[in-house]
């Protein structure tokens, strides 16, 4: 008997009334099929149309929900398994963060694959909860997971200390400093300092640095004064205290 699908032709021997045709490497999907019987000297020819599924294996992604901070991003991996728990290599997943491809991977010897979620991509999603979808992209073999990413805003730090002023100063000039996590200047957002219910403004150079232009400062005593840089998409909000005298 014959069995033809697509363009590939499967033969075996009838034996009983029963004939088993066995197919290779055939990709998951709905198939159209013809089986041949030539009846011979003694039977007609019949045939007849069919149609079956071939459906995909199960595999499994192992994944865990992990932490970045928005301005450096990192890299992330998972561990891709057959349906005996085995680990898979040679196959390709792929990563959508936020709605978003972020790209695919090739899983290694040791079934992992590993893409890189970098500081422009984690910007682009902004901070926050976000999901990140794996899936595996097979012909045969089937497997999605859903993890969360924690997209975090970096830490800043106000280098400010106490300052001393003659009061017949008419503008008092008052430096300070706004620093990363890793101790690098956050250039040219904008802080305040308020000192006795007036708020100046001041915007970081390239070494991060903002110089207050302090006004009608004029009476002479020591006054508590706040710096404060607000935050932004990227740097968390952080605050200072600090002593303004005034001679």
């Amino acid at each position: 008997m014959t069995l033809k699908i697509n363009n590939a032709t499967y033969t075996e021997i009838l034996e009983s009334g029963r004939v088993s045709f066995t197919l290779s490497n055939l990709p998951a999907g709905a198939y159209d099929a013809i089986i041949i019987y030539d009846g011979g000297l003694n039977h007609n020819n019949e045939s007849k149309s069919i149609k079956f599924n071939v459906f995909k294996l199960n595999a499994v992604i192992v994944a865990f929900d992990k932490s970045y901070v928005i301005n450096y991003g990192g890299k992330y991996s998972i561990t891709l398994k057959d349906e005996k728990g085995s680990v898979f290599a040679g196959q390709r997943v792929t990563f959508t963060l936020n709605g978003k491809a972020m790209g695919s991977a090739v899983t290694d010897a040791k079934g992992v694959a590993t893409i890189a979620l970098t500081a422009n991509m984690l910007k682009a999603a902004k901070a926050g909860n976000k999901n990140l979808i794996v899936k595996l992209t097979s012909n045969n073999y089937q497997a999605s997971k859903t993890v969360k990413i924690t997209v975090s805003k970096e830490k800043t730090k106000i280098a400010a200390k106490k300052k001393t002023f003659k009061k017949a100063q008419k503008v008092k000039k008052y430096t300070i400093t706004l620093k990363n996590s890793k101790g690098k200047a956050v250039k040219k957002v904008q802080v305040t300092l308020k000192v006795k219910a007036k708020t100046f403004k001041a915007k970081t150079n390239a070494k991060g640095k903002a110089i207050f232009k302090i006004k009608k400062l004029t009476k002479k005593g020591t006054f508590k004064a706040k710096i404060t840089f607000k935050g932004d998409n990227y740097y968390l909000k952080t605050t200072k205290n600090v002593k303004i005298i005034i001679k």
